[in-house]
């Protein structure tokens, strides 16, 4: 009956400067300091077209030694629109998050932001 409260678990990723139209955007995001028994049982990509009046696309993404990996198909890719995406992490059904988060004001932008390479 209270506010949930989301795990702070550090994560740490680096975007892309831009992407290659029609070729897949590999992403991958790292968990540092977390035990095996606190690590997600799923991870997923959330991505879309910068355009909002489409929906949130989604991908599961593969781990390996504290870091996951995924990527954004290149026929997504394809698209005259910048990219958006962000992380989803979920730990069975205790507790779900997401990265990046909404900060405690909720002032900063919670999605990464990619524009395609230009030519």
């Amino acid at each position: 009956s209270g506010r949930p409260r989301r795990p702070a678990v550090p994560c740490t990723h680096t975007p892309p400067a831009s992407f290659d139209p029609g070729q897949p955007l590999a992403l991958t995001v790292r968990i540092s300091g977390t035990s095996a028994a606190a690590a997600p049982t799923a991870v997923r990509l959330c991505y879309r077209h910068v355009n909002q009046g489409e929906r949130w696309r989604s991908a599961e993404m593969q781990g390996e030694n504290g870091g996951y990996s995924g990527a954004i198909p290149g026929e997504y890719t394809q698209s005259p629109y910048p990219l958006e995406y962000y992380f989803e992490f979920e730990r069975g059904n205790e507790s779900a998050w997401l990265f990046p988060a909404l900060n405690a004001t909720l002032s900063n932008q919670p999605y990464y932001a990619v524009s395609k390479r230009s030519a």
